[in-house]
Order: structure tokens, then C-alpha cells, then sequence
């Protein structure tokens, strides 16, 4: 999983918070989760604060997330758009062999495929 922090800042994070490394990163899995839905989702601020108050999140935590996606919110939905559709491309070599049966089976499901495609349009 990609880490939004380097080991020295979580490090920094535990020291300031007095936590243990494990109950930093259940904090941090957390609060990664709330966010992704919400980009997801696109939820409003709203909805957002509403949610968080189902879960019995404290108020004022409720409220430093609501505050954070009011003024972030559409900025990061934008960059997950991006990110998402545009995907750091790296290029590798792949060998495929098939038997002639199998790439006749492979040809039929790619010109099915390609049905789908055209009449979706």
C-alpha cells in the first residue's frame, strides 16, 4: 500500500501524538478511508458531516474532516480523476504463445468483445 508519509514523519507523527507505530497507521488507514469514499462518492460537505456523525465520530473531528473536504474536496476528486485515468505508464515485454485453437477462441472473444463496443455507440 502507498504511504502518505515517509518513516522519518511517521516517526515525527508517533512521537507527537505519543502513539504506538501500529495504532498510528490504523489512525492513518482510517482517515485514508474516510477520504477515499468521499472522493469516490464525491460527497458533499454536508453528507460528509452527516456520515461521520452515523459513526459516532466526535464533533469536532467531524468537523476538521468537513472543514478539510469543503475546502480540498473538488481539488482532490480532480487529482484521483487524474491519477485514475492517467496511470504512470511503464512499459514491459510480455511473450505470449498460443496454440492455434487457443488463439481462435482468443480472436472470437476480442471480435465479441468488439460487438459490445460498437453497439454501445
Amino acid at each position: 500500500a502507498e504511504s502518505s508519509f515517509s518513516e522519518e514523519e511517521e516517526e515525527k507523527l508517533q512521537a507527537a501524538f505519543s502513539l504506538e507505530k501500529q495504532d498510528l497507521h490504523l489512525i492513518l488507514e482510517t482517515i485514508s478511508f474516510i477520504l477515499e469514499q468521499a472522493v469516490y462518492h464525491n460527497v458533499k460537505p454536508a453528507a460528509l458531516q452527516q456520515q461521520l456523525e452515523n459513526i459516532h465520530l466526535r464533533q469536532d473531528k467531524a468537523e476538521a474532516f468537513v472543514n478539510t473536504w469543503s475546502s480540498m474536496g473538488q481539488e482532490t476528486v480532480e487529482k484521483f480523476r487524474q491519477r485514475i485515468l492517467a496511470p504512470y505508464k511503464s512499459l514491459e515485454k510480455v511473450l505470449v504463445e498460443f496454440s492455434h485453437k487457443e488463439l481462435f477462441d482468443f480472436y472470437n472473444k476480442l471480435e465479441t468483445i468488439q460487438a459490445q463496443l460498437d453497439s454501445l455507440t
